[in-house]
């Protein structure tokens, strides 16, 4: 299944706001006028808020679609893995507090994910493809 049939079929939806910075990562370099949102995700009653950023060559809000599917990808990259395995498989030093506070975020996004999806659906979007 492809991530937009999955939001589809299970009626999700975002809506965002624009937000001065992505608590979660620093500013870059590459792309200081990079656009950040506050992103509220709907599933049924449940919802789910998670901070969101985009390069500045990107015009439009975040869809369920950006949103999700970045969420998915950082979610199954951490499954079951240490830092020390997940590091140098992104490009990260094992020797970087950035790169473990990252890590950490995609930890922490990925339970909030699993929580606003229940488990069976949080498998089914880990298996989509894009």
């Amino acid at each position: 299944m492809k991530y937009q049939e999955f939001i589809d079929a299970h009626g999700i939806t975002a809506t965002s706001v624009g937000t001065a910075e992505n608590p979660n990562m620093a500013a870059s370099p590459l792309d200081p006028k990079a656009r950040h949102y506050l992103v509220s995700l709907k599933f049924g009653q449940r919802r789910m808020r998670v901070p969101f950023s985009m390069g500045s060559a990107h015009q439009n809000k975040p869809t369920a679609l950006d949103v999700l599917s970045c969420l998915a990808m950082d979610s199954s990259g951490v499954g079951g893995c240490t830092f020390e395995d997940w590091a140098p498989e992104y490009g990260y030093d094992t020797d970087s507090r950035q790169a473990e506070r990252t890590w950490l975020t995609c930890i922490k996004q990925a339970k909030k994910l699993k929580n606003f999806l229940g488990d069976e659906l949080y498998t089914s979007l880990l298996e989509c493809e894009e």
